[in-house]
């Protein structure tokens, strides 16, 4: 069976099958992570309340165990996502070709209110 993100339970519990990351984030340069993550991946970013304005989120990640961290891109280049404003729910199939990936979203702008931000896995065991 393929890779999934989780499964739907009704009321306030998240069950993401591998590895989950939230935020609440309000300043610029706050960051929703580090995960730890190999196989596609879903980053989620909803307004909070108050609603943020001028926001933008850029996904990150670091191939040594967090002390540096670029934006990832796929293979023309393209970054996976940078500068995206919220809200937005993207399932990212990143080809992983090594264990220890580490990826967050780091909240690059905001002008006023609150973003709740979120990467999980499901991956392959």
């Amino acid at each position: 069976m393929g890779a999934f993100m989780g499964f739907q339970v009704s009321g306030p519990r998240d069950v993401a099958s591998r590895f989950i990351n939230n935020a609440n984030m309000i300043a610029a340069n706050e960051v929703c992570g580090p995960v730890e993550i190999n196989g596609p991946f879903l980053v989620m970013a909803n307004a909070g309340t108050p609603a943020p304005v001028g926001a933008t989120l850029t996904l990150e990640m670091s191939v040594d165990g967090g002390t540096t961290w670029v934006v990832p891109q796929d293979r023309a280049g393209t970054s996976l996502l940078a500068a995206v404003a919220p809200p937005f729910n993207r399932i990212i199939e990143f080809p992983s070709h090594e264990d220890g990936l580490l990826f967050r979203l780091r909240l690059t702008a905001i002008t006023s209110g609150q973003v709740i931000a979120r990467l999980s896995s499901g991956g392959r065991a």
